[in-house]
């Protein structure tokens, strides 16, 4: 019983001691994907369809390709000051500078940058058309024979971006208001506004009183000539 009641008091403390710990850059990065400078091209978790759209957030972190005699940055690699220092026979592409995250979709895609002037501050988002099925992966610019004095990580978020839902309204091209005097209510004529309301700019939606009242001249001749088809595409 004993030892049950400090195996108990164990658990109870180590509990405590996991609610009341810091949470540190390393564990707060383990939400996202990390890519290490030191590692050549990293798989991460997201598979896409060609065609598929899909995001790359930076979260944190910066890297270097030589801890010894350069700065630390972040994604978009070194500026051309500093790029120009460094011994260029280990780069992937002599376009982009070193350090710069790089991604590919599947083992054999092409490379494109992702780093660069709209990824280089925490927060930045780029969206991407995957040219090709497959796992996106990313790296360091810097060639895999010299990624041994690397330091320093990056850490990223990677999603699908989200389909737009395409609002088709059919009863729109065909519907129109009755002409009878004796139409009174007013239910079909709002509904009508509101469902234009959603297509339309505000000023060429026509009051309630035009829709429901017959006796304003235009209203008729309003709905006859509007092309109600456009607001189905």
């Amino acid at each position: 019983m004993r030892r049950l009641l400090v195996v108990a008091g164990l658990l109870v403390g180590l509990m405590l001691v996991a609610a009341v710990a810091p949470t540190s850059p390393d564990a707060k990065a383990a939400n996202g994907i990390k890519v290490l400078a030191k590692s050549g091209w990293q798989q991460t978790s997201l598979y896409v369809g060609k065609g598929t759209k899909y995001k790359v957030r930076y979260d944190a972190g910066d890297w270097t390709v030589d801890y010894r005699n350069f700065d630390y940055v972040g994604p978009q690699g070194y500026p051309p000051s500093t790029d120009s220092q460094i011994y260029q026979g280990c780069k992937l592409n002599s376009n982009w500078p070193y350090a710069r995250l790089l991604g590919k979709v599947g083992k054999n895609g092409p490379l494109f940058s992702v780093g660069g002037k709209s990824f280089s501050n925490r927060g930045d988002v780029r969206t991407y058309t995957a040219r090709k099925k497959g796992v996106l992966y990313l790296r360091i610019h810097d060639a895999n024979s010299c990624l041994g004095d690397n330091g320093g990580s990056i850490s990223v978020s990677v999603a699908k971006k989200r389909a737009g839902v395409k609002i088709r309204l059919p009863l729109e091209r065909i519907w129109r208001e009755p002409d009878s005097a004796a139409y009174k209510n007013h239910c079909g004529p709002g509904a009508t506004q509101v469902a234009l309301d959603a297509r339309l700019p505000a000023a060429q939606v026509p009051s309630i009183d035009t829709l429901a009242n017959p006796t304003v001249p235009h209203r008729t001749r309003w709905l006859s000539s509007f092309d109600f088809r456009h607001l189905a595409t």
